[in-house]
């Protein structure tokens, strides 16, 4: 399971999150969609540990 707490990134002087707050279970199917610049991919890299630069908690099978 993936927890997103309170989520903040900023990007240069752009906020791309604000406390975003997401759950992830352990078994789905799940889509990122959104217009190009809104941050998927940011999102997936902090989530996979890429960019660990951000606020909040990211909590992965009990680990943060």
């Amino acid at each position: 399971m993936i927890i997103i707490e309170k989520l903040e990134k900023i990007f240069g002087n752009r906020k791309l999150f604000e406390n975003l707050n997401i759950t992830f279970f352990e078994k789905g199917l799940y889509g990122i969609t959104g217009e190009s610049g809104t941050g998927k991919t940011t999102l997936l890299n902090l989530i996979s540990s890429i960019d660990n630069d951000y606020y909040g908690n990211i909590t992965i099978n009990g680990y943060n």
